[in-house]
């Protein structure tokens, strides 16, 4: 809430000088007030007069900014912890710009952070089949197999494996030849019971020798 028209466009104008930008007032009437930044990009704000009061409250707002650093800021918010709560957001709005920042507008702001974050990995998804060529294009005589996660199973991200021909892997565990321990079907014992285990069998050939 603004007690005038007035202190809401100082607000806007402070603000735009922290983020050092040109804020313009598209809009500037006596009773609705909207903000922009460039026609390139969409942020703006838009505030109304209540009623017959001289209170101004911001109504709606689109703080996506392609251009500046309070949509990167968001979005590194948003990054670094997904699950970031809307008050914490609302918050960050007041103390950092002073903008009163209602729990709705927090709350599609935050979608179009995610959104964008995952339209990031996507992209970088498509890349990994490029990268297995480039691996196949440095190495040759390799095989380059990409695994991709089965339907359910969240542990199990996309891995490439890349191997030569000639090699054989052996695996420590059940001693098949194919695959490693990593990749190994059967459960993979305690460390001290598998060593336990291997001292007696050398224990046994041991005593047999004898």
């Amino acid at each position: 809430m603004y007690a005038s028209r007035e202190e809401f466009k100082d607000t806007v104008t402070a603000y735009a000088m922290q983020i050092a930008r040109v804020i313009t007032f598209r809009k500037c009437g006596l009773k609705r007030v909207k903000a922009v930044y460039s026609i390139e990009c969409p942020f703006w704000l838009y505030a109304v007069k209540i009623g017959e009061e001289d209170t101004w409250q911001l109504r709606s707002m689109n703080l996506t900014h392609t251009c500046t650093q309070a949509h990167k800021a968001f979005k590194k918010k948003v990054e670094s912890n997904p699950k970031v709560k809307i008050r914490e957001l609302v918050s960050k709005a007041q103390k950092k710009w002073n903008l009163t920042v209602t729990k709705s507008m927090a709350t599609r702001t935050k979608q179009i952070a995610l959104d964008e974050i995952q339209e990031t990995f996507r992209e970088q998804y498509k890349g990994i089949y490029d990268y297995g060529h480039e691996l196949l294009r440095a190495n040759p005589g390799s095989s380059v197999r990409i695994q991709r996660p089965t339907a359910g199973d969240e542990r199990q991200s996309s891995r490439i494996h890349l191997s030569r021909k000639e090699e054989k892997q052996r695996c420590s565990i059940c001693s098949s030849v194919g695959h490693n321990k990593s990749r190994c079907p059967k459960p993979i014992e305690d460390e001290a019971q598998h060593s336990k285990k291997l001292s007696k069998g050398k224990q046994k050939k041991g005593s047999i020798k004898s």
